[in-house]
């Protein structure tokens, strides 16, 4: 379906270009994190051929970073923009997905970026295959998570 190597191309091409920050991946977790504490998390649907999610997960400090290099500016706190940045970086991810499994004859579409913001549980496809694949920035670590369900026709 998707492989790591797809994820972490696609991370930091989006990075090298879009954000112009440097990114770095590291080995995927062996256990998926479902609570998250001072988190904002987006969320990207997929539907078609799979069901399931794309989704980027960083903590208050990581997400203002990334949301100040992708739009040149400093953000004391969480606000609008810097959900809006991690909605855009979740919708970019999960066009490329999107654009893998298309490659490979899949139908898949995608929903609108969710967002959530502060301490919550997650758990979207409980029997979904997934890979949770952790990144290094300057300014700390985020996920990225990809959980993808279906049977698709071969």
């Amino acid at each position: 379906m998707i492989s790591e190597q797809e994820i972490v191309d696609a991370t930091q091409e989006i990075f090298d270009s879009m954000i112009m920050a440097p990114v770095q991946a590291q080995a995927p977790l062996q256990k998926k994190i479902t609570y998250f504490d001072k988190t904002v998390s987006s969320v990207v649907g997929l539907a078609g051929d799979f069901q399931g999610l794309v989704g980027v997960h960083a903590g208050e400090d990581v997400a203002r970073g990334i949301a100040g290099s992708f739009l040149e500016s400093d953000f004391e706190e969480v606000n609008e923009e810097v959900k809006d940045a991690l909605c855009e970086l979740a919708n970019m991810l999960a066009g490329s997905i999107k654009t893998s499994l298309t490659q490979k004859e899949y139908n898949v579409q995608i929903s609108i970026p969710s967002v959530i913001h502060g301490d919550y549980s997650m758990i979207i496809y409980s029997q979904a295959e997934w890979i949770m694949l952790p990144f290094e920035t300057d300014t700390g670590r985020f996920l990225v998570e990809v959980q993808l369900k279906g049977n698709p026709s071969e």
